[in-house]
């Protein structure tokens, strides 16, 4: 790859004799924007971000008024995302007590069906009578969430977590902590950890 020249074309330069150079620079631009950004060339949502890279730690900005920042910050040896505005600054890596996945689905259809609304929930699997499997967009890294809170809503019943991996949580409603089996109208899921 080329290296960005910054001091063409000079002000007495013809265009022409700086063409080739002002060609390289496009080109070490495009390169460069396509590592986190979708290529401008491709027509489909060009300029988006497709991920971010920190090349390092860095101090953070002062943001003012309704600004914010994301920024990583050295924490015990290890980057960690953070993000900050005008009045406080938070951790936003996963962690114990960082949200990893919610949501919110319709208790009564059968099969497999996208979250009414959600978090890193792909579907929500009706299994049987009062039973979900809950699958996970992005998998948990060590299969194992700090905390699994989930509720029925339209009636008031019991959980229980009946099995969870790195991909999927599955739970069973009851109408109370040792009764029936009993679907719920609405359930909420969420996931505290990683």
């Amino acid at each position: 790859m080329s290296l960005y020249n910054p001091n063409i074309p000079q002000p007495g330069d013809r265009p022409s004799d700086s063409q080739t150079q002002i060609l390289q620079n496009f080109q070490t631009l495009d390169t460069v924007f396509t590592v986190d950004h979708v290529a401008f060339s491709l027509g489909i949502n060009p300029g988006k971000h497709k991920q971010v890279t920190f090349d390092t730690v860095h101090p953070a900005g002062a943001p003012a008024g309704t600004e914010s920042v994301l920024y990583t910050k050295n924490v015990g040896g290890v980057p960690e995302l953070f993000w900050r505005n005008s009045v406080a600054e938070k951790p936003i890596s996963p962690g114990a007590g960082s949200l990893f996945a919610w949501c919110v689905w319709n208790g009564g259809l059968a099969g497999a069906n996208p979250p009414i609304n959600g978090f890193n929930v792909a579907n929500v699997n009706r299994t049987g009578v009062g039973a979900y499997t809950i699958n996970l967009t992005n998998p948990m890294v060590s299969g194992l969430a700090g905390a699994i809170l989930v509720q029925g809503g339209g009636s008031h019943v019991g959980t229980e977590n009946v099995a969870s991996g790195p991909g999927f949580v599955s739970v069973q409603f009851r109408g109370s902590f040792s009764g029936t089996p009993l679907d719920v109208a609405t359930g909420n899921f969420m996931i505290l950890g990683s």
